[in-house]
């Protein structure tokens, strides 16, 4: 059994331990690969980006600490993205520059209805409503509309890795104060989504943070959205989006057992310089072996 995790954030950005104290951790947690994904520097203004100067400085150390421990666990250079319509995606010459190894492409921010002005998603409720009200005129059904179609365009134009946080939508709705996930409009934004991910080989992301930070009951995504994505066969990896080292594993076992019950018999890992899937156990992966579908019984997602 071996652990993985590739979004993680640390005090370049706005998590809140050096590389190396997260690298030792992770190596006292048994975990067989790492990846860090600060969030990359953008032109919007907000919280938790790493600064433009601190970019280089980071890519060196994460290349550093990889070689220091490579015996011990292999480390993987990685950034979050934004995606903002002509502002940002993962296919920036910032981000293609730096050689990396994967990354996660998110959506926190969007253009409202009007064009001329961005909005965050995920800076608290009444900022969320306020989003709706003003960004999208009262009009939920145009935010959800957006949204999706954002992440579908941050998966075509610019080919993430990782499709990180994909409902992050829904963070700030529960309740359903905004809208119901659950509508017939909701579900084909979804699967219309998916399947854009699928035919570019994307690796959706299944995010614990919320469910461990007790703002959610669920991970991200939904239990319903893993389902849809089983059923597409697509690339799913697990992720804790860590912002200390005692978050590492957070949620992780929690995760995989999940995944279990959907049906899914596999989750993909960075290993030895690769993606490939791996048999999902009772606490994490077997990464002894690259999972073969070609020969196993029927059932398995593959």
């Amino acid at each position: 059994m071996a652990l993985t995790n590739y979004h993680i954030h640390s005090v370049y950005d706005d998590g809140k331990d050096d590389l190396e104290a997260i690298v030792i951790e992770a190596i006292h947690r048994g975990f067989k690969s790492i990846g860090f994904s600060s969030h990359c520097p953008m032109p919007v203004e907000n919280s938790y980006s790493m600064k433009y100067e601190k970019l280089a400085q980071y890519c060196q150390e994460v290349r550093i600490l990889k070689s220091k421990y490579c015996k011990l666990i292999q480390i993987y250079l990685g950034l979050e993205v934004d995606f903002i319509e002509n502002v940002i995606s993962p296919a920036s010459p910032i981000v293609l520059f730096q050689q990396l190894d994967f990354t996660i492409g998110t959506v926190h921010f969007l253009w409202g209805k009007d064009g001329n002005k961005v909005y965050q998603l995920n800076t608290g409720t009444d900022a969320f409503l306020k989003t709706v009200k003003e960004g999208f005129h009262s009009n939920p059904a145009a935010l959800i509309r957006t949204y999706f179609a954002s992440v579908r365009r941050m998966v075509e134009s610019s080919k993430p890795t990782i499709v990180g946080h994909f409902d992050l939508l829904k963070m700030h709705n529960n309740g359903y104060i905004v809208f119901d996930s659950d509508t017939e409009f909701y579900q084909a934004e979804v699967e219309n989504t998916l399947k854009v991910i699928k035919a570019n080989n994307s690796i959706l992301e299944l995010n614990t943070r919320g469910f461990y930070k007790g703002t959610s009951s669920e991970f991200s995504p939904s239990e319903s959205i893993l389902r849809k994505a089983l059923e597409l066969n697509i690339p799913v990896t697990v992720n804790t989006d860590a912002h200390s080292r005692d978050e590492l594993d957070s949620a992780m076992t929690n995760a995989y057992e999940c995944l279990r019950e959907i049906g899914f018999t596999y989750a993909y890992a960075l290993i030895d310089g690769a993606w490939n899937p791996y048999f999902i156990t009772e606490y994490g992966l077997n990464t002894e072996h690259v999972y073969h579908p070609t020969i196993l019984s029927e059932g398995a997602n593959g």
